[in-house]
């Protein structure tokens, strides 16, 4: 994640121009990064899940919508940031999430490589790619077309409503992982 996100914010731009007209190469790289930092926090909750210690989980994955959601405002209402406000506030709240669950499970983890478990998770994997652009192009359609048919503005403060529009499912979505 880390080196896809690399080398598309170093290199990536024309394929983003051509992709994203009227997106600022600014929000590719900050969305190229949250997601980078969301891929990799993904392996101290699941060391959690794994654990069994779901009121850390819930704790954690609460807390970093709070934040998130926290942030987000302040960059969009408070600095009148607009879209890029949101996409901060969502670098910084994931990268928050990121370095508080490595603090917290730092002598839990013990990085290895076996080439045997790598293969394995890769074939599992692979096929999950579809699926996961799939998403992501539907999470994200809502805001190319306000971007589209209205302004940058307007997707921020979308994108503001609907972080906070979907606490509940946070809530709920953590305590099933967490189960």
């Amino acid at each position: 994640a880390v080196l896809g996100a690399l080398l598309l914010s170093l290199s990536g731009r024309p394929l983003f121009d051509l992709l994203l007209r009227d997106v600022p190469f600014a929000y590719v790289v900050y969305g190229l990064w949250t997601g980078a930092a969301a891929g990799l926090s993904l392996i101290p909750m699941m060391v959690l899940r794994v654990k069994e210690q779901a009121f850390r989980f819930v704790l954690l994955q609460v807390a970093s919508f709070l934040l998130t959601a926290a942030l987000i405002v302040y960059f969009v209402v408070y600095r009148g940031e607009a879209a890029l406000g949101q996409v901060k506030g969502m670098l910084l709240g994931t990268c928050v999430l990121l370095l508080v669950s490595l603090v917290l499970l730092v002598r839990e983890i013990r990085p290895a490589f076996s080439l045997r478990d790598a293969t394995e998770t890769v074939r599992y994997g692979v096929p999950l790619i579809p699926q996961g652009i799939a998403e992501w192009v539907m999470a994200g359609s809502d805001r190319v077309f306000l971007l589209y048919y209205g302004t940058l503005a307007s997707v921020g403060l979308y994108s503001l409503a609907y972080t906070l529009g979907s606490a509940v499912n946070v809530l709920i979505f953590s305590l099933q992982q967490a189960l």
